[in-house]
């Protein structure tokens, strides 16, 4: 008798464990990003939308911000772990991101990185990424709005400019993903919300750690940001000079904040600029300082220059151009190599383009430029 109880038992036992094995197997997620509609209507029961004040509320405490872009949160349709999307500088000022809030549900932690340029081609290269940071036990407070991420991002977007975010839960379950609905578009170049400012581009849903899944999606999210708009320095002259040495640059800074360096650029069309040079500013002064930068190889005829300010954030401003008229005489050259080896010599009234056609091996070579004046020695690199 008691060998039939114990056998009923184990049988018992065996059935109970065999229909929890498939219960729990039958409930695991699907490999897609789109929501049942029994999914749908049990996650927006769990989740009440009475915490909405809460969130502004919160926000306010660790984020502020000047401007939000808002891309709606329109019924959701589809979930995953993360996302990535670009974001794009559409303004002449350079753009801070300072941080996000998303719609997302459950508890999980939270990571952020960034790229510059965009993300398409990079979803699955971990090393083409930087990662901004990470957060733990972050909560979403409804499916119906968007919930804060604290952490600070505070990246800078250079006036045109693109940068790829990605943002992923740190784990990809049903319970703790991210909500939003398909794109309509192209994935990495596509505008879906947009401002005076910034435009959100429709971005790739991507799974924790860069696995690509698919898109194009369309993130629900808001965005919030600062206009960079410094006064890294205050330029009250900016002046050349050219002689048939080459041109002689020179500008005055009254105050400067921040100032890194200048980066002296030229043209000869006046629209297609190259660098030729780099002066290092003096970061933080109150007082006038005279700078200068001698341009030993001006193209012949007419040369526009301008100034490229940039400040210790890496953010930017471009100074207006001026001309110069560069018309050489004839000047006997001696090209000698960094060994003080001489190579070559010629006289021409344009020295610049015989070098250039030159047949010299690429690489630097030290110039010895006579005209009615003294001697002037200057480095050429041969391309």
């Amino acid at each position: 008798m008691l060998k039939r109880i114990f056998i009923t038992c184990l049988f018992a036992i065996q059935f109970f464990l065999t229909q929890s094995q498939n219960l729990i197997l039958d409930t695991q997620p699907s490999i897609t990003d789109e929501a049942s509609k029994e999914e749908i209507d049990i996650i927006n029961k769990v989740y009440s939308v009475k915490n909405i004040d809460e969130v502004s509320t919160s926000k306010m405490m660790w984020c502020p911000s000047a401007n939000t872009l808002v891309t709606g949160f329109p019924a959701w349709t589809h979930s995953w772990g993360g996302w990535m999307i670009n974001i794009r500088n559409i303004s002449t000022k350079t753009i801070t991101i300072n941080c996000f809030e998303a719609r997302f549900q459950g508890t999980s932690g939270y990571r952020i990185y960034t790229k510059t340029g965009t993300f398409l081609g990079f979803e699955a290269n971990a090393a083409a990424w930087t990662l901004v940071g990470t957060a733990a036990n972050v909560t979403g407070i409804s499916t119906t709005t968007s919930s804060p991420i604290p952490i600070a991002v505070n990246v800078n977007i250079n006036p045109g400019a693109t940068q790829g975010f990605y943002l992923t839960r740190t784990d990809n379950l049903t319970t703790t993903r991210h909500l939003y609905v398909a794109g309509a578009g192209t994935a990495g170049t596509t505008a879906y919300a947009s401002d005076a400012n910034i435009q959100l581009i429709e971005g790739n849903y991507v799974d924790c750690y860069f696995i690509l899944m698919g898109g194009p999606r369309r993130p629900s999210m808001k965005v919030y940001y600062s206009i960079y708009n410094p006064l890294p320095i205050e330029l009250s002259d900016f002046n050349c000079n050219s002689d048939q040495t080459g041109t002689q640059l020179n500008w005055v800074t009254q105050t400067e904040k921040n100032n890194a360096y200048f980066t002296i650029e030229r043209s000869t069309d006046g629209a297609n600029f190259q660098e030729i040079g780099r002066v290092e500013g003096a970061i933080n002064s109150e007082k006038r300082i005279n700078y200068s930068f001698k341009d030993v190889m001006p193209s012949r005829g007419v040369n526009y220059y301008r100034l490229k300010q940039t400040d210790v954030n890496d953010a930017y401003k471009i100074h207006d151009m001026i001309t110069c008229v560069y018309e050489p005489k004839e000047t006997k050259v001696k090209v000698y190599s960094l060994t003080g080896v001489l190579l070559t010599s010629f006289e021409t009234n344009d020295y610049k383009n015989t070098l250039e056609n030159m047949d010299l091996i690429p690489g630097m070579y030290l110039l010895e430029l006579n005209t009615s004046e003294s001697p002037n020695f200057v480095k050429y690199l041969k391309h």
